[in-house]
């Protein structure tokens, strides 16, 4: 790379440098991004708000 006009700073050309490079990087595939449920569903029914978990499931 050949800087040819003005004097940018460190920062100012590692800015650069790091949105060159993610402009040249693949995207993650969204099957990649996919992240299983933190919890289990949520069981639906008369009282089960009562019960622990919203579910009766411990």
């Amino acid at each position: 790379m050949k800087i040819t006009k003005g004097t940018p700073t460190p920062e100012e050309l590692a800015a650069l440098l790091v949105a060159l490079h993610a402009a040249r990087s693949e995207p993650v595939p969204v099957t990649r991004r996919h992240r299983p449920p933190l919890r289990r569903p949520l069981t639906p029914g008369p009282g089960r708000w009562r019960e622990p978990n919203f579910g009766g499931q411990s």
